[in-house]
């Protein structure tokens, strides 16, 4: 996690713990709502259809501006974050960089 001027950026290398844990817990440690980016993998690969729902469903308690999904969310996974998210949706690949500041 880091904090910047606009908001927390959350890095996630594989997100065993859950994202919906993960951004729970980073709220709980710093006190602060203003998720500017989560970016990387979000361990939903092998999710379950309702895993998934609930999951983009949780997300949208968020105020996050940008989405960029990593290696382990899967294609169907990023389909479906895309389809909820497309205004804040970023396909994450190799060579992306993004600048916070």
């Amino acid at each position: 996690m880091l904090e910047t001027p606009h908001g927390l950026v959350v890095l996630l290398g594989c997100a065993h713990a859950g994202i919906i844990s993960i951004l729970d817990h980073i709220q709980g440690l710093t006190g602060k709502s203003n998720i500017l980016a989560i970016i990387g993998g979000t361990h939903l690969v092998a999710a379950a259809p309702e895993r998934l729902a609930w999951t983009i469903g949780e997300l949208k308690r968020f105020p996050f501006k940008i989405l960029a999904p990593g290696h382990c969310t899967g294609f169907l996974a990023s389909v479906h974050l895309y389809q909820a998210f497309p205004d804040k949706f970023i396909l994450n690949e190799v060579g992306n960089r993004y600048c916070f500041g």
